[in-house]
């Protein structure tokens, strides 16, 4: 529904006159906010006269200000932003006048602090004043939670404004601030629930309170100390699960502990206690199979119960588990194969593949997998220039040389190059050109592969600048001497690098 409202509200005329101009109300829902602005209007004319020449804390400022608050807040759900504007700021500037004191108008205070914030999300938090209302509320609300610790409707505020501070300072990339008010804002949450313990509603916020956290650890890198902010979204997470009557349970609320135990999963295997990373990915299997068989149709379970499935192999492979580890990526895609073939169902194949290779012993076995890894990896790419392609085959160059198949490590260590420098990546992928040294020199190519060598020797390695190229081709010949390929122009090629 659309109709034409000629807009003349008495919160413009007193500010700055009224100019009538055409405003467009494009559906029931706005409509009823512009009728209830416009009935506010009527208050506000009335509260004007009562507030001019009086003392700004009369009752007619009070009023005026309460409800050129109310009316902003409608105009902006009608869609009128400007006009919106306008009756909020017009609000702040008579809260300002009253002076308010945070121990006797804490009421007050409040809805100041709420017409700052909700002024600085309808102007658009990219505007640089919303920086600055966002920081006197924050400034306020710290004033009134000293104020008044144990007033809970105080501490919900609190939530909101540090929340909104901390989304602000991931947007102007201060992680490190965000990360201090979005702990702030979830620690206040804890507080809450410990007060409401079955209040769903409040738990589930917990979770999405300490998910923020954790996604600034992730932006930081401090993945490390991320263990503790995994343990309280997981405890957030099953409370509201525990306090969930639906039937069927909320699938919501089942994904949210399902991202937690991933969290706890990845800390544990970033501190490389793969014991308790196990432990907790088992549980994350469990959730997933329970999530996938609510409803099998469902792409995303589909994906989360594979990406569950994937990690608890790894850490079967990495526990020395290998058998097991072998069974579970084997079945994996058996398990997508059952579904329609898409790019999800080629990178997920690809991903098993590749982490088989390092699952097994057999040289030859790990050929067969890096085969598939790269095979599943093309597919996926789509003829684009794919990085998860060009690893693929810089691995499957490796694995073939220890083979002893240099003509298909050359191949593939090409294949990788060419799409590095697709990409306009060919400093990062280096190391698949000492692969294609390795191959050259195995097909007796030697000049060619002296070339390679003494080129990027010297050269500071683009994955870790403490070392060089001569440092990796060393370490590669010691490899391959252990795996049994051996060449007499090894000792030529260092002896030709120590010169350098």
């Amino acid at each position: 529904m659309k109709i034409f409202h000629s807009l003349c509200l008495a919160a413009l005329v007193l500010a700055s006159g009224c100019r009538l101009r055409s405003q467009e109300v494009s559906n029931e829902f706005e409509l009823q906010a512009q009728s209830r602005a416009d009935l506010l209007a009527t208050d506000v004319a009335r509260y004007e006269r009562d507030c001019v020449d009086s003392a700004p804390r009369s009752d007619g400022c009070l009023g005026l200000a309460q409800t050129l608050d109310l009316m902003g807040r409608e105009l902006e759900t009608a869609g009128q932003t400007d006009t919106a504007i306008s009756a909020m700021r017009r609000a702040m500037s008579l809260w300002e006048k009253m002076e308010l004191d945070e121990e006797a108008d804490s009421s007050q205070a409040k809805d100041y602090v709420g017409i700052c914030m909700k002024l600085a999300q309808t102007i658009g938090v990219q505007d640089p004043q919303a920086s600055s209302l966002l920081e006197t509320a924050r400034v306020k609300i710290q004033s009134l939670r000293q104020a008044h610790p144990k007033d809970s409707s105080i501490a919900h505020l609190a939530v909101s404004v540090w929340r909104e501070v901390g989304d602000l300072h991931v947007r102007a990339n201060s992680n490190q601030l965000a990360l201090e008010f979005h702990i702030q804002s979830a620690g206040l949450l804890d507080s809450l629930a410990k007060m409401h313990p079955t209040d769903s509603t409040l738990n589930a916020q917990r979770f999405q309170a300490w998910e923020l956290a954790y996604r600034d650890l992730e932006t930081i890198g401090a993945m490390e100390n991320s263990a503790d902010v995994a343990h309280k979204a997981l405890a957030a997470s099953r409370v509201a699960r525990a306090l969930d009557k639906s039937d069927p349970p909320n699938s919501v609320l089942m994904e949210q502990e399902l991202n937690a135990l991933n969290w706890i999963t990845l800390a544990h295997a970033s501190a490389k206690t793969w014991n308790l990373a196990d432990k907790e990915q088992r549980e994350a299997v469990e959730l997933a199979r329970k999530l996938f068989s609510a409803d099998p149709s469902d792409r995303r379970r589909r994906m989360l119960l594979a990406d569950a499935w994937m990690r608890s192999a790894d850490f079967d492979c990495r526990l020395d588990r290998k058998n097991q580890g072998k069974a579970a990526y084997m079945a994996l895609p058996v398990f997508v194969d059952s579904f329609p073939e898409d790019p999800w169902a080629y990178s997920t194949k690809s991903k098993a593949f590749a982490d088989l290779v390092e699952c097994v012993d057999p040289p030859a076995e790990q050929l067969d997998y890096a085969r598939q890894a790269a095979k599943w990896a093309d597919l996926e790419s789509q003829g684009s220039p794919s990085q998860d392609l060009e690893n693929a085959l810089g691995t499957l160059s490796w694995h073939a040389l220890v083979n002893r198949q240099p003509t298909l490590a050359d191949s593939a260590a090409r294949q990788g190059l060419a799409l590095a420098d697709r990409r306009g990546m060919l400093e990062s992928a280096r190391w698949m050109e000492l692969n294609l040294a390795h191959a050259l020199l195995d097909q007796g190519k030697t000049a060619e592969a002296v070339d390679i060598y003494l080129t990027l020797g010297p050269k500071t390695s683009w994955s870790d600048n403490s070392k060089t190229y001569a440092w990796f081709i060393e370490d590669d010949f010691k490899q391959l001497e252990k795996a049994g390929f051996t060449h007499p122009d090894f000792a030529k090629v260092r002896s030709a690098l120590k010169q350098r």
